[in-house]
């Protein structure tokens, strides 16, 4: 499995021109308010005892689930360890679900959408999310989408790979987007970028950094909002280049796991206890 993903390292960085993590944006619901009274940091490390992944596609955006890295591994076995890994150690065992195939992801109808606004994000998740938080199960809402994201001014916003609504389950994965930073038909390369994604909007979703998530040490990037100042941390707001991006993925290489949180964001989630 490690060769194979040696291999697509250096597919990574012939071909990526943008940064991956950059490509993040926190998005505000303004005064809708589509949380449930359980859907909040508190609540997901205090009572919860199950978390689980409700995902969506268009169908001309349907996330890759072949198994492209090899090993046996899943590609969505990434996204699988670190939610683990973030809720591991609790005091209550917190299982974890999260689909591998398209079988266990629900097809929507085409959108036709070239822009999304955040009303059109909170729109598609009344139309189409089904499930909702109690106190002792969570869900985060997962959606692929073809297009492109645009800020609350209006602006195209190219470079955003994906979102999460800020104080929500909602996470939003711009396929378009991916596409266009795979500059080829690279499923592999494509797949890390999905996968990486996902984990750091869904590292939002749960309150990093410092945001539902009170820090255990200094390591919050105030600067640059709800992120890490940690390079090697799937939450650093910045890998800028192919040399930085180079490091991060020599990282989670070398190391031999799937983990894409940095020390800091994993010790503030074992230290949590509301």
């Amino acid at each position: 499995m490690m060769g194979k993903i040696r291999n697509l390292a250096f597919t990574i960085f012939s071909f990526l021109s943008l940064s991956l993590l950059s490509a993040c944006s926190d998005s505000s619901d303004g005064d809708i308010n589509i949380a449930s009274d359980f859907e909040n940091s508190r609540t997901y490390f205090s009572t919860s005892t199950s978390v689980e992944l409700e995902v969506v596609y268009e169908p001309d955006a349907a996330p890759l689930t072949e198994d492209t890295f090899g090993g046996g591994i899943p590609i969505w076995g990434i996204t699988q360890a670190n939610i683990e890994e973030v809720f591991s150690d609790r005091p209550l065992p917190v299982f974890v679900n999260v689909p591998t195939s398209l079988s266990q992801m629900t097809q929507v109808p085409t959108q036709n959408k070239t822009r999304w606004t955040v009303e059109d994000i909170l729109q598609f998740t009344d139309d189409f999310r089904r499930n909702r938080s109690s106190a002792i199960q969570t869900y985060f809402f997962v959606a692929f989408v073809n297009g492109i994201f645009v800020n609350n001014d209006g602006v195209e916003q190219p470079s955003t790979i994906g979102l999460n609504v800020t104080g929500t389950p909602i996470c939003f994965i711009f396929k378009d987007v991916v596409s266009a930073g795979s500059s080829g038909d690279n499923n592999a390369l494509v797949a890390f970028l999905e996968q990486s994604t996902l984990v750091h909007e869904l590292g939002h979703a749960f309150g990093y950094v410092n945001n539902g998530i009170p820090l255990a040490s200094d390591h919050w990037d105030e600067e640059n909002g709800a992120h890490c100042t940690n390079e090697n941390c799937v939450m650093f707001w910045l890998n800028e280049g192919v040399r930085n991006l180079t490091q991060f993925v020599e990282q989670y290489m070398d190391s031999g796991s799937l983990i894409l949180y940095g020390e800091e964001c994993i010790l503030d989630a074992r230290e949590y206890l509301p």
